[in-house]
């Protein structure tokens, strides 16, 4: 019966030497994640760097030496340049030795481009830290964009560049002299009278000209003004005539 008491006491001491030991044990866990991000560019990439920008919520533990936010730069020749177009980074690790739920969002900076279309997309990444079946503190990174429900994605922003227009040839003026002559326009004069001439004839003129030939004389024409001495001529004889014929008839009745 005297065992019993000192089997009590050593059990007791063994339970108070463990649980002093507990959090020695959990202040050495602590759980480290490293977060990736990628940028994919397409088309004539500009000279010009991307910023993506982690920023924490609710006071989440942050990279050593960050507050509330931590960046990655990526420059956009780099990411074109890269397999498949894309360039990824880490940003530098985050320290958790607690367990609970931790939120952040990823965004990406618009470059400086108008010809150029930026991947606005907000991400929102939740990560749960808690102990495991081994009694270590582990870390779980669940990413989703904003307005999905639980959709599971991962940090990729896609950024397309268009291709510059041509410079227009250039357009050379007209020639315009210091003091130009006006033109006068042409005035219709009354009674003018426009004299058409015709064309002159493309055949080729011939060595030798023949003359034309010379009108046959004409014989002279009667003028009326010769016409008038007939006229006293044809009455006088008129007048004989119907005189014989008075005298005849008379003289045929006498003789009867």
């Amino acid at each position: 019966m005297r065992r019993l008491p000192k089997m009590a006491a050593a059990l007791l001491a063994a339970a108070l030497a463990v649980s002093a030991a507990l959090p020695a044990l959990a202040a050495d866990q602590r759980a480290e994640l490293e977060l990736e991000a990628s940028v994919r560019c397409t088309g004539e990439a500009a000279d010009e760097t991307l910023t993506v920008r982690l920023t924490a919520l609710d006071g989440a533990p942050m990279p050593e030496g960050c507050d509330d936010e931590a960046e990655l730069d990526f420059p956009a020749r780099d990411c074109r340049d890269a397999d498949d177009k894309t360039l990824t980074k880490t940003f530098d690790t985050i320290v958790y030795t607690a367990p609970g739920i931790y939120e952040y969002t990823v965004t990406q900076d618009a470059g400086g481009r108008k010809r150029a279309d930026y991947d606005d997309t907000v991400f929102y990444l939740k990560v749960m830290v808690a102990w495991d079946t081994d009694g270590e503190l582990k870390g779980h990174v669940s990413v989703r964009r904003d307005g999905d429900d639980g959709a599971k994605t991962e940090l990729l922003f896609k950024n397309s560049y268009r291709s510059t227009d041509p410079l227009p040839p250039p357009v050379t003026p007209p020639y315009v002299p210091d003091k130009p002559t006006p033109t006068p326009k042409p005035v219709d004069q009354p009674g003018e009278i426009t004299v058409i001439r015709p064309p002159t004839p493309s055949a080729e003129m011939p060595d030798e000209v023949i003359p034309a030939a010379e009108p046959e004389p004409v014989g002279t024409l009667i003028q009326t003004g010769q016409l008038l001495w007939p006229v006293p001529v044809l009455a006088g004889g008129g007048i004989a005539l119907v005189a014989v014929g008075v005298w005849l008839s008379r003289k045929r009745r006498h003789d009867a």
